[in-house]
């Protein structure tokens, strides 16, 4: 009888709320909705501590209420589902490597990043990038200590100052967002390349390459000058540096790699050569299209 008279209420509110669309009857809802679940919590567990399962309910019902937004179209309910998460991370022990504070800031931040891309809004946007970099942030030291490698303190603050920068190009002056892109991709291949020469590792080579092309095809993808220039400096870094400082305990691999890379060029080159017109006639295309990249 206790739990049927609340529902009873909520029942009614919920049909105030499609008659009146009404902002109050929302927030009346939800803060009823809100008292019965810590009756019902009071009810099953007492006094007990916060608990995995508290977090659960509160971003599953963040996410069901961004669900009854998109159909509803409600900005009060818009600004519950902006509130529910921030009430989620009262729930959250915040330590490091703790998987429980990681998944559940990684979990809101793609909720605020998809009220970003459903609403428009700015400050969705921001607040998912923080809450997965702090996400990421409380296991990458754990992370760094298992493999060694330092870059995975560097990517997470790299791609999401890259991600910012691309929203808000039109806002930057050419010039400033050219050099802040360049600097912050060299600073991401630069923690790369240092494990590349701290570590004589193939995989941790092959990694390296790996991002330096990413980066160059990515460039070539958006029209960026940063990343193409970028990803081409590094890549012949890395491979140069590894012709000149190969360890003996890993030259067999890596002579691998190198023989791989040296004949993937050969091969281009062949193919270079059976297309030089119509390849060169792109490129000049391509060079005149470069002046107009960001």
């Amino acid at each position: 009888m206790a739990i049927a008279a609340p529902l009873l209420l909520i029942a009614f509110g919920i049909a105030q709320v499609k008659r009146t669309r009404r902002a109050a009857w929302v927030y009346g809802v939800a803060t009823l909705s809100v008292m019965l679940g810590l009756y019902v919590r009071l009810s099953c567990l007492g006094l007990a501590p916060v608990q995995v399962w508290d977090t659960a309910a509160l971003l599953g019902a963040a996410y069901a209420l961004f669900a009854l937004q998109r159909l509803t179209q409600s900005g009060p309910v818009l600004h519950l589902v902006m509130v529910l998460p921030l009430l989620a991370l009262a729930t959250v022990p915040f330590q490091l490597n703790s998987p429980h504070a990681s998944g559940a800031l990684l979990t809101i931040g793609v909720l605020y990043l998809g009220m970003r891309r459903a609403t428009c809004h700015v400050l969705p946007l921001y607040l998912g990038v923080t809450a997965l970099n702090v996400g990421l942030y409380l296991r990458v030291p754990s992370w760094a200590h298992r493999y060694h490698l330092g870059q995975l303190y560097v990517i997470p603050a790299a791609m999401s100052m890259l991600w910012l920068l691309h929203f808000h190009r039109r806002d930057v002056r050419p010039a400033v967002l050219h050099s802040v892109r360049l600097a912050t991709i060299s600073i991401l291949y630069a923690s790369a390349t240092s494990d590349v020469f701290l570590r004589a590792s193939v995989v941790v080579f092959v990694a390296a390459l790996g991002l330096s092309l990413i980066g160059v095809m990515v460039g070539i993808a958006l029209r960026v000058r940063a990343f193409l220039y970028a990803g081409m400096a590094f890549f012949v870094l890395n491979v140069a540096g590894q012709l000149l400082l190969l360890f003996p305990e890993q030259r067999l691999g890596k002579a691998v790699v190198l023989l791989i890379l040296g004949t993937s060029i050969t091969g281009a080159m062949i193919w270079f050569n059976a297309q030089r017109e119509s390849i060169l006639q792109r490129i000049r295309v391509f060079r005149s299209d470069l002046a107009t990249w960001e």
